[in-house]
């Protein structure tokens, strides 16, 4: 009796196994025909009219419109700097004080014989005005009203001398003042305090920050394609664009690059910018309206010719365009290039041809 249960336990076994792998083979291979038959799925992207500008953007380089070396017209001694490097100064505050102890002495000096000479000018002046009243009357002879003139004279002589000299010793002791020739910058000191300066040495450099020049090197194809667009330069800070105006562009390329110098200048009243920092340009070469784009990926190149496809109602349709790069990632064409209700595929078009049928990845 156990012998047929397990021949009928086997038995129901070997047709479940059958059922079993029947049932797999039918609807796994209906499977497999549902999914060759169904259309690949691609990315779209609206068609969308729109303006676009075409940009060319380089780094430039930040100078100083006026940058001098401020000469020591004397000799001294550093006392102090009463500003630091980087520092805004009006014209005329001093900038460095310098000493000089011989100087010092020199100009008290020079006071005190120069007030003495004026005393002796006076008294020669008064003694011969006195001279002319007195010879009128016949009191003194003409030699003695010579005598007092010569004397005035000589006086007069000593004292102009006199007063040469404190001129010169006071424009020498006024110089141990450093002062701003103009509104600027100080951007660097050639000497330490307690350093000794001579006559003659450059004691610092100073700009004049108000102005400032860029400049920048181009390719071929940008510098030409901004001589055409005579478009303004825009400069990039913190998000913000300041309008630069352009001084022109070599018309040789450069010994020390292969390229094409560019100068801008940009009003920096406001203090936006700093002299030597490297700052983002610009500039608008070229305008398109009612233009339509779309990303690289959706181009395909055949024999030399540009093609993207497009789409209605999920049919294929396959064009030649003219596209223009844009930049890095975009291609635009003129709206009359892609018929309306189109959308264009941008992935997923590289084995379609016209008329193939598509669905749209959501």
């Amino acid at each position: 009796m156990i012998p047929r249960k397990r021949s009928l336990f086997l038995c129901f076994l070997i047709f479940s196994s059958i059922l079993v792998t029947i049932y797999y083979l039918k609807f796994e291979k209906k499977s497999e025909l549902n999914q060759e038959v169904l259309p690949p799925k691609v990315e779209v992207i609206e068609r969308n009219v729109s303006d676009f500008s075409k940009k060319v953007y380089f780094l430039a380089k930040l100078h100083s419109n006026k940058s001098i070396d401020i000469m020591s017209e004397t000799d001294g001694t550093i006392q102090n700097r009463a500003y630091q490097i980087g520092k805004y100064v009006k014209k005329g505050q001093i900038i460095i004080q310098m000493t000089d102890t011989r100087k010092i002495l020199e100009l008290k000096e020079i006071e005190d014989l120069l007030k003495a000479s004026k005393a002796r000018l006076d008294e020669s002046s008064s003694n011969y005005k006195n001279s002319i009243k007195l010879h009128e009357k016949d009191i003194i002879s003409d030699k003695e009203k010579e005598t007092q003139w010569n004397l005035y004279r000589s006086n007069k002589f000593e004292y102009e001398a006199k007063k040469m000299r404190y001129k010169k010793v006071l424009w020498e002791f006024d110089n141990l003042s450093i002062r701003a020739p103009f509104d600027g910058y100080v951007n660097k000191f050639y000497f330490d305090v307690g350093q000794k300066v001579t006559r003659g040495a450059a004691i610092l450099e100073f700009l004049d920050n108000n102005t400032l020049i860029g400049k920048a090197n181009l390719s071929s194809i940008n510098a030409e394609a901004i001589r055409k667009s005579n478009n303004k330069l825009l400069i990039k800070n913190k998000n913000l664009y300041y309008q630069g105006e352009l001084l022109g562009i070599a018309r040789q390329m450069s010994n020390d690059a292969p390229s094409y110098k560019l100068e801008f200048k940009i009003n920096n009243k406001e203090s936006n910018f700093i002299a030597g920092e490297v700052v983002e340009v610009e500039v608008v070469t070229a305008k398109y309206k009612n233009f339509i784009s779309f990303p690289s990926s959706a181009i395909v190149m055949e024999d030399n010719e540009y093609f993207i496809f497009l789409t209605k109602d999920e049919i294929v349709k396959k064009i030649k365009v003219s596209p223009t790069q844009l930049d890095n990632k975009l291609f635009i064409v003129p709206q009359i290039q892609i018929p309306i209700l189109h959308k264009i595929i941008i992935n997923g078009q590289a084995k379609l041809e016209s008329n193939d049928k598509i669905r749209i990845n959501k």
